[in-house]
């Protein structure tokens, strides 16, 4: 994969980092791997479903590694959470949560 394109602005992260997983080889083990370990330490503030969904489109018909497991478990969790938390914000006229 070439060097990080251009941009003349920035985007959120998960516009960015879901689609450039989608881009690597499915022979890039080792920058999955970082990738997945960033993830794991980074919070991110949405996106959560787009990101794991890469991710699994990624490992499509191969054995997932744990630590990428708990990653893709993690955003999943965190999409649910913050989609029960716009369900709940809906469900309040008024509330800004």
């Amino acid at each position: 994969m070439a060097g990080p394109e251009r941009q003349t602005e920035k985007k959120p992260f998960h516009e960015v980092v879901a689609p450039y997983i989608k881009k690597l080889n499915a022979g890039n083990f080792n920058g999955i791997m970082i990738i997945a370990e960033l993830l794991a330490m980074t919070k991110i503030p949405k996106g959560h479903a787009e990101i794991a969904e890469a991710l699994r489109e990624y490992f499509r018909g191969q054995a997932v590694p744990n630590s990428v497991r708990k990653v893709i478990e993690d955003l999943q969790r965190e999409a649910e959470e913050a989609q029960q938390k716009e369900a709940a914000a809906e469900a309040v006229p008024g509330d800004t949560r």
